[in-house]
């Protein structure tokens, strides 16, 4: 079953709230996603390294993401403490257009731990 975040414009809320934003239109009312955006698209594994960790570059972008939508967001000052900058199902929205950015994790202690668990049969 796909996700209600996979169908832009559907209803999300069974009490009648508008459907929320497309990723766009929540970029268009906070520049900072569209910054975001700009620095993951510039991430690049050129595999001179021995090891590419995605996660390494994307735990700190998660965290400035929280401040920035969702329902952790900090305020901007004069800013209304409500709306949909400040909704969870925003903030997925935008986490997942945004961590699909990266590259993918190329020998690292990510992909070696993914390994040991799916040998072990815990995944």
């Amino acid at each position: 079953m796909d996700s209600l975040l996979d169908r832009p414009g559907e209803k999300l809320y069974p009490w009648g709230m508008d459907p929320l934003p497309d990723y766009e239109t929540l970029a268009g009312l906070e520049p900072r996603i569209k910054d975001m955006e700009r620095r993951a698209r510039a991430v690049e594994d050129d595999g001179s390294g021995a090891f590419f960790c995605s996660n390494y570059l994307w735990l700190p972008m998660y965290t400035e993401l929280r401040d920035v939508i969702g329902a952790q967001r900090k305020r901007v000052d004069g800013e209304a403490k409500e709306g949909v900058l400040f909704d969870s199902y925003a903030f997925e929205r935008v986490y997942l257009v945004l961590s699909k950015l990266l590259p993918a994790c190329r020998d690292c202690g990510c992909r070696k731990f993914q390994r040991v668990l799916h040998a072990s049969g815990q995944r």
